[in-house]
C-alpha cells in the first residue's frame, strides 16, 4: 500500500511539517509511517509517551479524523500501541510505536513467540462498541491505559486558564494564538456554538517565542507571563507526546478522561463532540 493509497483509504487527509511517509512494507501487509528523530530527546520514551506520540501525530494528519481512546501495552512484548477510531469512516484499528516511538506501524505485528498481537488485542478490545466511541467494549481497556491521568487533569487545572463560552460541554484546550486553526475553534464556540461548548483556554507558544506570546495574551500582569508560558509547552508535550494544536482534553459523560488533536471541522462532528463531552 503506496501513501497514496493509505490516503486514499481513508487513514490520512493531511500532511505534517517534520513527519514524512517512511517505508511500506506491502509484503506482510504493515504500513510504516517513519518521524523525525527529536534532536532534543534523552534516552528512550516510557511506554505511555510512545501511545501519546501516536495518538498526536495520527490525529495530526487525518486533521481531527482519527482520535485515539486508550493506549495498549501487551505483556506479551515491550511494545505499545494505540486503539483508534477513524470518525470520518467509521473504521477501528490499533496503531503500535516502533523504534521507541519513532515510527508508527498500521497492520499485523508480531510477538517473538509468532503471536499477532494486532489481531489478538482486536479481539480483545474493539469489535462493535469500539465503533460507537469505545463506551462498553474497550471500558477495560480506557480505564487501564487512559491517555490522560487523574493527575495530568489536576495538573491541567493548575493552569493559567483563559475562558470562553458558557455551554454545558466543557473542553480544556492548549491553544496557540497564532494557530490558525485554534483561532477558528475560538471563533466558532463565540459564533455558532455560543451557549453549547465552554472551552478552557491553556495557552501555548508553538508558533513564537514564550515571552513574545506571553505578553500577547497577558499583556498587564501580576505573574511572569513567560514562566506560565514555558510551564504550558512542557505540559503539552507531556501529554501530547510532541508539540501540536489544538488539544483538547474533556470527561465523557461517563468521567472517563479522553483528548482530541484537532478541532472539529464541520458542524456534524462539532455536534458528535459536544454529545460525547456533556455529562
Amino acid at each position: 500500500m503506496t501513501s497514496t493509497q493509505l490516503r486514499k483509504a481513508g487513514f490520512f487527509t493531511g500532511a505534517a511539517t517534520g513527519l514524512a511517509v517512511g517505508a511500506i512494507l506491502g509484503a506482510v501487509g504493515i504500513t510504516v509511517i517513519r518521524m523525525v528523530d527529536d534532536p532534543d530527546a534523552v534516552g528512550a520514551p516510557s511506554r505511555i509517551d510512545q501511545a501519546r506520540a501516536i495518538s498526536s501525530t495520527l490525529g495530526y494528519l487525518s486533521k481531527g479524523d482519527i482520535q485515539t481512546l486508550a493506549a495498549v501495552m501487551p505483556t506479551e512484548a515491550d511494545i505499545a500501541g494505540v486503539v483508534a477510531v477513524n470518525s470520518a469512516t467509521g473504521e477501528s484499528f490499533i496503531a503500535w510505536a516502533l523504534d521507541g516511538g519513532k515510527a508508527i506501524a498500521l497492520g499485523p505485528v508480531l510477538s517473538g513467540e509468532g503471536e499477532n498481537l494486532t489481531l489478538s488485542y482486536e479481539q480483545a478490545s474493539l469489535g462493535d462498541a469500539l465503533s460507537q466511541g469505545g463506551r462498553q467494549g474497550s471500558a477495560a481497556l480506557l480505564e487501564s491505559h487512559p491517555l490522560v491521568s487523574k493527575k495530568d487533569w489536576a495538573d491541567l487545572a493548575a493552569t493559567r486558564q483563559i475562558q470562553v463560552g458558557s455551554g454545558d460541554a466543557r473542553f480544556v484546550v492548549f491553544w496557540d494564538p497564532n494557530c490558525d486553526h485554534c483561532r477558528k475553534m475560538k471563533a466558532d464556540v463565540e459564533g455558532a456554538l455560543e451557549g453549547q461548548v465552554t472551552l478552557h483556554l491553556v495557552p501555548v507558544s508553538l508558533s513564537a517565542p514564550a515571552d513574545e506570546v506571553g505578553r500577547q495574551i497577558w499583556p498587564e500582569s501580576e505573574f511572569d507571563p513567560t514562566s506560565a508560558i514555558t510551564a504550558h509547552n512542557d505540559l503539552l508535550v507531556r501529554l501530547a507526546g510532541r508539540p501540536v494544536t489544538p488539544l483538547m482534553i474533556y470527561q465523557d459523560a461517563s468521567g472517563r478522561l479522553r483528548h482530541r488533536v484537532g478541532a472539529p471541522s464541520t458542524p456534524e462532528a462539532w455536534a458528535d463532540l459536544i454529545a460525547l463531552a456533556r455529562s
